[in-house]
């Protein structure tokens, strides 16, 4: 593995890197609480879905205690809300073909100005 160089830009995409992983864990954990209470026929398929969230919380927890990640949250309500929001957005884009899902993205993209 080629040791690569951090620069402020790589360190700064690593961190929004690790602030998009825990908002995505956040959301495993609501969608598995939402719909997630059946039993499947394959017992390992249960031994996986019964494991998700739980796998989610810890993903979370190392995310936020890990020194050379430095990731802090102020306010861990906003984390929830914020994983709220994206909650209704893919439920929304979930039922859409996926023409449309580009066509929403290709117009929302034009119509804002995103720094990276």
């Amino acid at each position: 593995m080629i040791k690569q160089v951090m620069t402020p830009e790589r360190a700064n995409r690593i961190q929004r890197s690790v602030q998009f992983m825990l908002i995505m864990a956040e959301l495993i954990k609501m969608e598995h609480m939402a719909d997630m209470d059946v039993n499947f026929k394959n017992p390992q398929a249960n031994m996986f879905a019964g494991r998700i969230a739980k796998d989610a919380q810890a993903i979370q927890t190392h995310l936020l205690s890990n020194p050379r990640v430095q990731l802090k949250v102020t306010d861990p309500e906003f984390v929830e809300d914020y994983a709220g929001e994206l909650y209704r957005v893919f439920h929304y884009f979930i039922g859409l073909p996926l023409s449309q899902v580009k066509e929403v993205m290709d117009n929302l993209q034009s119509l804002s100005v995103i720094e990276e």
